[in-house]
């Protein structure tokens, strides 16, 4: 049986937490930039930011508590 390749990246919890660092980075240049932004993409940005938040928050939830699909 072949035997399961692990993902570093998956399993790398800086690397998590620099993803998430430049998420940050991303919601403060949106903002700082906001004025200068037409009104239909900065709700665009929004919303994907906010998904994206989301998302990666429930990702470093799983990298700090071991939350995984795998049943050992």
């Amino acid at each position: 049986m072949p035997k399961k390749e692990k993902n570093k990246f998956k399993d790398n919890i800086i690397l998590k937490e620099m993803s998430f660092f430049v998420l940050v980075l991303f919601w403060i240049l949106l903002i700082f930039f906001k004025k200068q932004l037409p009104t239909a993409v900065q709700i665009i940005l929004f919303i994907v930011l906010v998904l994206l938040t989301i998302f990666g928050l429930i990702w470093l939830n799983k990298a700090f508590f071991g939350i995984t699909k795998d049943k050992e």
